[in-house]
């Protein structure tokens, strides 16, 4: 059996956000974020938001649940208000899916399980954590996430802008970049440069390099 993703999280500051009157916005957000997932880096993912706040999705392609994820957070950051910055805290399991239904929060497995775990391992501090079934992966992940976490949560709005496609499409050239954005080159080179995001890239492919020789092992 393969393995499968899944996300389960909820918005920060929601009740500023949705009592400013950005509700649909919001739900704009998380659906159009996983519908171009989808289309451009495969990762087959459904969304299912609940109590106005939280929400779960699910991927049937675990090596795509880092990047699901941080494109998400991406997504968020860069469509803030002008006086509150929007992000999101995850807890990401990766695993079995023994029991996969039309709803997303009513299908439950390992990997749904460990994403309850994990995200009730999140602190006042982070916003971001991930548990496998390998506890080798899980040690180092705990060090790599920390530190990936940490730059995703120091983003900007306009650092986030451009960041968001380089997670859709990671092979994206600056060039493009500033036609999708809508700014210069070398706005582009220096708000990647500010962003780390560089090393967000090596991360999440480090994860599915990862995820990939792990289910070939437990398959």
């Amino acid at each position: 059996m393969s393995w499968i993703g899944v996300i389960t999280g909820d918005i920060v500051d929601s009740t500023e956000i949705l009592s400013s009157g950005n509700r649909d916005r919001l739900l704009d957000i998380l659906h159009n974020t996983i519908s171009n997932v989808n289309t451009l880096a495969i990762a087959n993912a459904r969304i299912e938001i609940y109590r106005g706040d939280s929400f779960q999705i699910i991927t049937d392609n675990a090596k795509a649940t880092v990047w699901t994820a941080i494109a998400l957070r991406a997504a968020l950051t860069a469509n803030s208000g002008a006086n509150l910055r929007w992000d999101a805290r995850m807890g990401l399991g990766i695993g079995k899916g023994e029991f996969i239904t039309d709803s997303v929060v009513e299908s439950d497995g390992e990997a749904f399980r460990l994403s309850g775990q994990a995200f009730d391992m999140l602190d006042k501090n982070s916003r971001m954590c991930i548990i496998t079934p390998d506890n080798d992966f899980n040690d180092e992940l705990n060090v790599s996430t920390t530190f990936a976490d940490d730059i995703v949560s120091g983003w900007t709005q306009a650092q986030a802008s451009v960041v968001y496609p380089l997670m859709l499409a990671e092979h994206t050239s600056q060039k493009d970049l500033a036609e999708i954005t809508g700014k210069t080159q070398q706005t582009v080179s220096k708000l990647l440069l500010n962003a780390k995001a560089g090393n967000i890239i090596k991360y999440a492919s480090r994860f599915r390099r990862k995820v990939s020789d792990l289910e070939k092992l437990k398959s």
